[in-house]
C-alpha cells in the first residue's frame, strides 16, 4: 500500500530516488487500475469537463515526477521519462551503484 500512496505523498519530489519495486506498483495501480476506471465512468463525468481535467492531472503528476525519481536512481537524465515509451524503458534499468561507489572513494 505505501508504493501507492508514497508517490502522492512525494507528488513535487523530482529530485529524490525511487525504487524499481515503487516505480512498478504505481505504474501498474495506475494503468491497470485507475484508467480503465476513468475510461468505464468517463461518459457519467463528461458534465464537467473541468473535473475531468483535475482528474487526469492528480493521476499524471505523481507518475510522472515516480518517473522522474526512478530515473535518478538508475543513473539517467530524468528528463527522458518524458520522452514516450523512451522512459518507462529506462525506468527498468537496475539501480546505479557508480554513484554509490563515488560515496566511497
Amino acid at each position: 500500500m505505501r508504493y501507492i500512496l508514497n508517490p502522492f505523498k512525494q507528488i513535487f519530489d523530482i529530485n529524490g530516488k525511487a525504487s524499481l519495486k515503487e516505480f512498478w506498483y504505481f505504474f501498474l495501480f495506475t494503468w491497470l487500475v485507475l484508467y480503465p476506471l476513468w475510461v468505464a465512468f468517463r461518459g457519467q463525468f463528461e458534465f464537467n469537463r473541468e473535473l475531468n481535467f483535475w482528474v487526469r492531472i492528480l493521476l499524471s503528476l505523481p507518475l510522472i515526477t515516480l518517473g522522474f525519481r526512478r530515473l535518478n536512481d538508475a543513473g539517467y537524465n530524468k528528463w527522458l521519462f518524458l520522452v514516450p515509451l523512451a522512459g518507462v524503458l529506462l525506468a527498468t534499468a537496475p539501480q546505479d551503484n557508480k554513484a554509490e561507489e563515488d560515496l566511497e572513494l
